[in-house]
């Protein structure tokens, strides 16, 4: 009895709800609406000396309203590695006499890297040049761009920096401590008159969308750009052996930034939460979450995976990427589903020849027709010889047919009941001698061979109602 309950209770557990932030306990889960997932932190624990964050590098401040890394605003912090924060743009102004009047050089000394895959470096003016540096190793390196125009960019320059009142280039790897400075080729009062200002700025990709304006008046004062951020300077070769490994949950794994600037946590696959926490990594819901098995195929979550199968009258493996559930073959319970899916679109209910999403034909026309998508699969004989109302009628039956309970679906006498009643009443007009197949040729089109995909049960009743849905399809001789 007891390992039956501490299974119960592991299970539980492990299948909670995974916290949004998940700061350590005892400390502050967000600042001014931005969350602070551990490993950063802000103080210590409540009532304790205990840091709330991993180590100094990830150390935070918040004055009530805004979150702090050292002089910059955070704005959003990802556990993926990502932290968003914003710096000044450096100018260089000028009055009309040529003195300047603004020179601002800002710089900033984040403990991490500045993604070279999510900013760029940007200049904006037509008397521009604009540096960014970067201090590392007791060394200076540098990258920039050049902008210059005699009068304003026409409309083709609007919106790009292409080069003409804007210009940018990529960031490159590494850069940790940077300086922004924007530079002039020295005071044009030509260009002064619409341009009296130089401006250089890193930000994050797709931010900025120059205009004319900004030449005359750059709309921002501060730009937001993305660290990359790790941990330590080691990667997943040494730091699992290291006494401050940072990765504490069970299952969790160490994962290389790929820049050679330390490593970083993630939990394993099958888990989601915070890796940085002992317990951190729980189980992940892939029924609920991806939902990866087939519509009619039955999911079973299990701690860190998950199970499809079909249910009863069906076979395949129950995967959206896979085979998904097929009719079983030789069923008699299944005869109206072969017949509804022969009758309307003339092809096998499984077929590897087909695209992957196509392969079972139960589930491809379902999704079809309810995505408003059936005239792409039915028989074109059918399409020229009915009329939209007409096919959406025949379809919704053949869709009851394809129900995955055995008992919800319609027996084979109903369905050719109540595809006789609608050529009866002549809101089924296929056919009448429009087609040459007779009612003999039709029935073996429905009826498959023994080494068809589908099989039917040749019971007398059966066949009695499928001769009735043949002479429907030929128009009732």
């Amino acid at each position: 009895m007891g390992i039956k309950l501490a299974i119960v209770f592991m299970i539980a557990f492990a299948t909670s709800a995974v916290a949004g932030a998940q700061p350590l306990s005892g400390c502050p889960s967000s600042c001014g609406g931005v969350e602070i997932p551990y490993p950063f932190g802000v103080g210590t624990q409540e009532g304790t000396t205990n840091n709330c964050f991993l180590d100094l590098s990830f150390n935070l401040t918040c004055d009530g309203t805004k979150l702090w890394a050292n002089t910059s605003q955070v704005s959003t912090i990802s556990l993926q590695g990502q932290l968003e924060l914003y710096m000044p743009i450096s100018r260089l102004c000028y009055n009309e006499s040529g003195g300047v009047v603004a020179d601002e050089q800002p710089s900033l000394a984040p403990a991490f890297t500045v993604s070279n895959r999510e900013n760029k470096f940007i200049s904006v003016g037509c008397n521009t040049y604009g540096y960014l540096n970067s201090f590392k190793n007791n060394s200076t390196y540098s990258t920039g761009c050049i902008s210059k125009c005699q009068q304003i960019p026409d409309k083709e320059n609007t919106g790009v920096c292409s080069g003409i009142g804007c210009c940018q280039v990529d960031i490159p790897v590494g850069m940790m401590n940077i300086m922004v400075d924007a530079y002039s080729f020295g005071f044009d009062a030509r260009v002064w008159a619409f341009n009296n200002c130089s401006y250089s700025f890193v930000a994050k990709n797709g931010w900025f969308n120059f205009t004319v304006e900004d030449l005359r008046n750059l709309r921002y004062k501060m730009t937001p750009l993305v660290i990359d951020w790790a941990v330590g300077n080691q990667t997943c070769e040494t730091a699992p052996y290291s006494q401050d490994y940072a990765c504490r949950s069970y299952n969790t794994e160490c994962d290389d930034t790929g820049s050679g600037y330390g490593y970083r946590c993630k939990c394993k696959e099958g888990f989601e939460g915070n890796p940085y926490q002992p317990d951190g990594c729980r189980d992940k819901d892939e029924c609920v979450e991806t939902k990866p098995c087939s519509p009619n195929g039955i999911c079973n979550n299990l701690i860190g995976s998950y199970e499809c199968s079909c249910p009863d009258g069906y076979e395949g493996d129950g995967r959206n990427n896979g085979i998904g559930c097929s009719l079983k073959g030789n069923s008699g319970r299944n005869t109206s589903l072969m017949i509804a899916l022969k009758l309307l679109t003339s092809k096998r209910a499984l077929s590897f020849d087909r695209p992957e999403e196509e392969r079972n034909l139960s589930v491809y026309f379902v999704s079809s027709l309810n995505e408003g998508r059936l005239l792409q699969i039915l028989d074109n004989h059918i399409i020229r010889q009915a009329n939209v109302e007409q096919l959406m009628e025949v379809a919704n039956i053949a869709k009851r047919c394809l129900m995955v309970k055995g008992e919800d679906r319609p027996t084979m006498k109903e369905v050719a009941m109540e595809l006789e009643g609608l050529r009866l009443t002549e809101r089924h007009p296929w056919g009448y001698g429009n087609t040459q197949t007779s009612s003999e040729e039709t029935l073996h089109l429905l009826i498959p061979d023994t080494g068809d995909d589908v099989g039917v049960n040749g019971t007398n009743t059966e066949i009695d109602s499928i001769k009735q849905i043949s002479i429907l399809w030929d128009g009732g001789r």
